[in-house]
């Protein structure tokens, strides 16, 4: 942990409780603030009339209190001069009506006229604060993506024809990757395609073109920024930050991240999903700079729903565990309540009055807790973690789009909790790269798409050792979504020894009282059995099947229902030193799919323990063991282990955990 900070408005404020604000900030432990995010109709009030002495007072100001600033670009927010001179550059609906000004990212991220806007008031800023030595580095814009909605002004629609153009050469190429010929929907110029991506409101082949281009627009949109910025800052830090789990499908993080920017940044309130949503995000933004510290840019201590706030002690145990899944960095939204606007009633440090209470004494005693464990923290290395979810982007795109495919199908946090509830280390893999050899098991859920190059990859790593666990789709369509005219799973059909001739979706069906309309839909089940090292096992498939036939694997399960009974279920490959297992199953219980991964994980040699109690997380980094409890009951946990009681509490091998407790060991030797 090396950052301690907050999102801090002085351009709301004014300047006159500049000091006032930085001692209180000090005293709370804050040591960065973000500062500018939308702050433009404040820098530059008319088109070249620049208002910057409220920016070099904070920043003064910051500086003699000690505390760095995270100077944000303001192009979240451009401001009502910019939209009512050049409408052009609003988003613009399918429906041609653009957006009005008082919103946020209601731009087109194309417009080149937007472009060289942001251009002038970023040189300006970078050129106006390239002295000062607290400036800690820059975040681009706010969350970026289409926030506000898609756009489809004339801008984007050449875009995409030009996008289109550089990767397929002609229109003739287009409609060979699209397979555009039933519904005669072949293209002869380049003025017929249209950027149109309703959720399945378009083929998919196309849709998951249209996603693609819309996620380099994004990330050009940020690298334009970042290089204006090095042009007076050459060496200076460049990120922005973004959201995480659920997977946010609008903009290929590992691009962004690990390709265009110093440090990935992720804006997580876990008061909005279940914890472990909040663990697997820390492990997602960790993976997109290949396992160095990402950053937590954004979090709350009150509620995001303006509701009842976390408890101190529920505070204390999220930020331990974003220590223990290897964040850097801690920084709240916000330093005070404001009294109007958009977002009035989201609770910062300071009540709106500007008095610190109760959430100021939490966020004090919490910091002050991590401070003075800071230097060792820092020694930390990165979490252990020998497992890793395959997250292939562009499959995600493909379920989006589907007919019959669901977010759920796309969704990696089934695997990732039966992971989390047993005490295993997870990061994340971006497709297209080699696997790297202390991952010991890789699991890859729903992959529809087949890939030459990662079919090689993926045989390198098994042979070389690993173990695959394949569980639902694999390999049955191209790269634009269009199934295999062969079976699948594509380029990997001999390594895993078997093939796949189709699947069955289990909603629908053909009852006499089932239906289309969503009531009337039946719901089938499908069960299956068998034994997995010498001890049986059964359950019940719920959302999708695959039409398997075994060539040369060995079969550990098979269906016992409907038109697949007897075909397998569960098949095990040995190749090389390593081994493929498919569970060619979409969805299932969590108790079925922890029987399947807790014996990928024992074939795979990684430590796993009995499922945890609920919402009870353990984490390792290198010597350190990091026990948390996020449920509002008391927790005993066996841990065994012997050294140093960094915090909590452990007696005869078992920690007893309050609720929301945290207990961290430091052992004697490393694991």
């Amino acid at each position: 942990m090396h950052i301690l900070g907050c999102a801090y408005y002085p351009e709301y404020w004014g300047v006159e409780r500049l000091d006032t604000d930085a001692a209180l900030m000090r005293e709370v432990g804050i040591d960065t603030v973000r500062i500018a995010e939308f702050a433009w109709s404040r820098l530059e009030p008319a088109e070249g009339t620049f208002t910057f002495d409220w920016l070099h007072q904070s920043i003064q100001a910051m500086q003699r209190h000690g505390i760095r600033v995270l100077l944000c670009t303001p192009t979240a927010t451009p401001p009502a001069w910019l939209v009512h001179k050049h409408p052009e550059m609003l988003l613009q609906r399918e429906d041609g009506t653009r957006m009005r000004h008082g919103m946020r990212r209601h731009y087109c991220p194309t417009s080149l006229v937007y472009r060289r806007h942001i251009e002038r008031i970023t040189a300006e800023m970078a050129k106006q604060t390239k002295d000062y030595p607290n400036i800690l580095g820059w975040q681009i814009d706010n969350e970026l993506g289409p926030e506000s909605g898609r756009c489809y002004c004339d801008s984007c629609q050449q875009g995409f024809r030009d996008w289109l153009k550089t990767r397929y050469s002609s229109i003739a190429g287009v409609n060979q990757a699209w397979a555009t010929g039933f519904w005669s929907e072949d293209y002869f110029d380049w003025p017929e395609i249209r950027f149109h991506i309703e959720r399945r409101g378009v083929a998919p082949s196309r849709a998951i073109d249209m996603l693609r281009f819309q996620s380099e627009a994004w990330v050009n949109f940020a690298t334009h920024q970042r290089d204006e910025i090095r042009r007076w800052q050459p060496k200076v830090l460049v990120t922005t930050n973004s959201m995480g789990m659920p997977l946010y499908p609008d903009i290929d993080q590992w691009s962004l991240f690990e390709d265009s920017l110093d440090v990935s940044c992720n804006d997580a309130y876990f008061d909005i999903a279940p914890m472990a949503n909040g663990a697997a995000a820390h492990d997602l933004f960790r993976s997109y700079k290949s396992g160095r510290g990402h950053w937590l840019t954004e979090t709350g201590i009150g509620a995001l729903d303006h509701g009842r706030p976390p408890t101190a002690d529920q505070f204390r145990a999220w930020m331990w565990s974003g220590i223990a899944h290897g964040a850097d960095a801690w920084m709240i939204f916000r330093w005070r309540t404001c009294l109007s606007g958009q977002e009035q009633e989201l609770q910062g440090i300071l009540e709106h009055c500007g008095h610190p209470g109760h959430r100021f004494r939490t966020v004090k005693t919490v910091f002050q807790e991590v401070r003075h464990l800071m230097p060792e923290l820092q020694a930390l290395p990165a979490p252990d973690a020998p497992v890793a979810i395959f997250h292939d982007l562009d499959s995600h795109r493909l379920y989006m789009a589907s007919r019959t495919g669901q977010d759920i199908d796309a969704d990696p946090m089934p695997a990732y909790r039966t992971l989390w509830s047993r005490g295993v280390g997870v990061r994340f893999q971006r497709p297209g790269i080699a696997i790297p050899t202390e991952i010991r098991l890789l699991v890859i859920r729903n992959q529809p798409l087949a890939d030459e190059r990662q079919a090689r990859l993926l045989d390198d790593y098994v042979r070389s050792g690993g173990t695959v666990l394949v569980i639902g789709q694999l390999g049955m369509r191209d790269a634009n979504g269009t199934y295999l005219a062969d079976p699948g799973p594509g380029f990997l059909r001999e390594s895993v020894g078997v093939d796949c001739v189709g699947g069955m979706f289990l909603n629908g069906g053909a009852g006499p009282n089932s239906g289309l309309a969503p009531e009337l839909r039946e719901h089938t089940p499908v069960g299956l059995s068998g034994t997995l090292d010498g001890i049986p096992f059964a359950g019940k498939a719920e959302r999708w099947i695959g039409d398997l036939q075994a060539t040369t694997a060995t079969v550990l399960a098979t269906f016992t229902d409907e038109a697949y009974a007897g075909q397998p279920a569960f098949t095990e490959q040995r190749l090389g030193r390593g081994r493929y297992l498919w569970f060619a199953v979409g969805v299932c219980s969590e108790d079925l799919l922890g029987r399947v991964m807790e014996f990928a994980l024992t074939k795979a040699e990684v430590t796993w323990r009995p499922r945890l109690p609920e919402n009870v997380e353990i984490q390792y980094r290198g010597r350190w063991t990091f026990v948390i409890n996020h449920s509002s009951t008391a927790q005993s946990v066996a841990i065994n282990i012997s050294g140093r009681v960094v915090m909590g509490h452990v007696h005869a091998g078992v920690t007893n955990l309050p609720p929301y407790g945290v207990t961290i060991l430091e052992q004697e030797s490393p694991t």
